[in-house]
């Protein structure tokens, strides 16, 4: 998703529930797109509108299980998030329904911080550098 309204709230409630986000630059495409979702190896993905074309033209180099969702009005062949959204309460979470505490060495989130400078080309891969609960905590 790139910068809009949604992208904290999503981002912020999904850590809540104990999911790793991985930050992908919104200005990749193609290979180097494909190459940053896939080394993360996720389970899902959620995409503004705005960008859904360029996950669709990578798709036949995405895992097959995984679930593509498009946030926002688009003709891409991505199934909408809406039905998702509209059917939780909208209500505050339960402690149950919260992820358990961190722990110190957990991935909170991924991010592109790095580049292999050997990659294919010369031109670099992104590579994700995981956060973990020891950021900004006393050793």
């Amino acid at each position: 998703m790139a910068n809009c309204a949604e992208y904290l709230p999503i981002w912020l409630g999904l850590t809540r529930i104990g999911v790793v986000v991985a930050l992908v630059n919104s200005q990749l495409s193609g290979n180097v797109l494909a190459h940053s979702i896939n080394i993360v190896d996720p389970r899902y993905l959620i995409v503004g509108a705005d960008l859904a074309p360029r996950i669709a033209a990578i798709r036949p180099h995405l895992p097959a299980s995984l679930a593509c969702r498009v946030l926002g009005s688009s003709t891409v062949d991505l199934k909408p998030m809406e039905p998702e959204l509209a059917a939780v309460a909208g209500e505050p979470l339960l402690l149950s329904e919260c992820a358990s505490a961190f722990n110190r060495r957990d991935c909170l989130v991924y991010l592109y911080l790095r580049y292999d400078r050997l990659a294919e080309g010369g031109e670099g891969q992104p590579l994700p550098s995981h956060a973990s609960g020891a950021i900004g905590s006393p050793a």
